[in-house]
Parts: C-alpha cells; structure tokens; sequence
C-alpha cells in the first residue's frame, strides 16, 4: 500500500518506453470510494485518506473473510486502534466482491479499448 508513488515514477518510465501498449496501474483500493467506505466501515474511517489502513478494520475484514487462519484475533482487543476490533469476514466478502468486480470491469474495459494510457510529458 505504501509504495505508491515510486510504483508511479517508474510506471511512468514504460509508459514512455512502451508508448505503443496500452499499459495501466490501477491499485485494489483505488475503484473503493466514499459511498464504499460509509456503506461498509463501521469504525468511521473514511476514504480515500484512512484506506486501506495497514491492520485496520478494511485489510482485517478482507483477511478474515480469505486466510482467517492468519488473523490474530486474540491481538484485536488489545491495540490501541479500535478499528481491526470492528472488521467481520462477513464485511470483508461485500470489500472483496466490490473490488474484484470493479477490477474486473476495468481490465475488461482496457481490453475494448475504452480505456487508453497517457504517456506522461518528459522534460530530460
């Protein structure tokens, strides 16, 4: 999640190098928004600013819901950030069925060609 902008520096470079692909990058989280987050959230967080959050109720409901065996829930009630308390498997289904749908209609919206890549300016 964190890795963001220098992900993007160095996709602009193929973009540049590879101007004739219709290359993108699109992270999970980015096809979430507001009505999402007031939808789903239940420890108040919203988005865009406070999602994903790194172990907080949005990553923790996800994992829950996919490899429950690597939630540590014994360690919930015990954090100073209430939040991961509130995540369910139940929320983390709806969170990954909206994503993987949206990220489907993307992909597949790039391949009809309805999306087309920017090769971004360079200044050298």
């Amino acid at each position: 999640g964190g890795n963001i902008e220098p992900i993007r520096g160095t996709w602009d470079q193929f973009l540049r190098q590879f101007g004739d692909t219709n290359l993108h990058f699109l992270s999970y989280w980015e096809t979430l928004g507001k009505t999402d987050a007031d939808e789903l959230l239940r420890g108040g967080k919203r988005l865009p600013d406070n999602m994903p959050g790194h172990a907080q109720e949005f990553e923790t409901a996800i994992a829950m819901a996919k490899f429950p065996e690597n939630v540590r829930a014994d360690a919930l009630a015990d954090q100073p950030d209430r939040s991961p308390a509130l995540a369910t498997a139940e929320q983390g289904n709806e969170w990954f069925e909206r994503v993987t749908g949206r990220l489907v209609k993307f992909v597949g919206e790039v391949i009809d060609g309805q999306r087309q890549s920017e090769t971004p300016p360079y200044h050298p």
